[in-house]
């Protein structure tokens, strides 16, 4: 079997912050497991315009609007798993996430006629705020609403540490300052590690009941581009 493929989002809009720290140690963690590779992509000045509902997508196979979406779509759809990593922003993910993430659903409904492939990706999310209870774990359940919407699979890590995801606290608004608590860089490790081990297990299960599950768990992405 060829290595698991993770794909790992740092969603956040300012470079080298928080989110950033908190990715880097779940990949760490990844990386613990045998016959994983990671690719960090970071949405730090990426454009992505909003959903129009145009529905061109149908034809295209992707949006039709020319901004970095294309990039983001193809690196997401080549991944077996996924970790995605958050500030919180007005107890939610960041608009410009939501954009992006409102547009992947669409083409993905739109180019599949409103029957989504299972794409049973195992998925991980990090969120990190400046207060210890400053609505991570809302965050994350909204984060994984839409994962869910997707056909994909959340996990958590380890009890007691990670109920829903990786919450993380950074005490102040300074950049690295979550690296003061030692509890959010152990969970988001912790979940890197147990993210990469789903996904090893996932992939494998998929090849080995091939030809005992329908047709829907395995699809080929097209798209003619623009």
């Amino acid at each position: 079997m060829s290595k698991a493929k993770i794909l790992a989002i740092m969603w956040s809009p300012r470079a080298k912050g928080n989110s950033d720290v908190v990715i880097d140690e779940a990949i760490a963690g990844a990386l613990t497991v045998p016959d994983v590779e990671v690719e960090k992509y970071s949405m730090v000045a990426k454009k992505v315009g909003s959903c129009v509902e145009c529905y061109r997508c149908r034809e295209l196979g992707t949006c039709c609007r020319k901004d970095d979406f294309q990039e983001i779509l193809d690196k997401w759809v080549a991944a077996d798993g996924l970790i995605y990593a958050f500030p919180v922003m007005h107890f939610g993910i960041p608009g410009s996430a939501k954009v992006v993430l409102d547009k992947l659903a669409h083409v993905m409904f739109a180019k599949f006629n409103r029957k989504l492939p299972r794409f049973c990706k195992p998925a991980a999310v990090l969120a990190q705020g400046s207060s210890r209870y400053g609505g991570q774990e809302v965050t994350i359940q909204n984060a994984h609403g839409g994962l869910l919407m997707m056909n994909c699979v959340p996990i958590s890590g380890d009890t007691p540490g990670s109920y829903i995801g990786g919450p993380g606290f950074a005490p102040t608004w300074d950049k690295g300052s979550i690296r003061q608590d030692e509890l959010s860089l152990a969970v988001a490790r912790n979940l890197g590690q147990r993210l990469a081990e789903m996904t090893l297990i996932m992939k494998s299960g998929l090849k080995d009941m091939e030809p005992r599950l329908p047709e829907g768990y395995y699809y080929t992405w097209r798209n003619t581009g623009l």
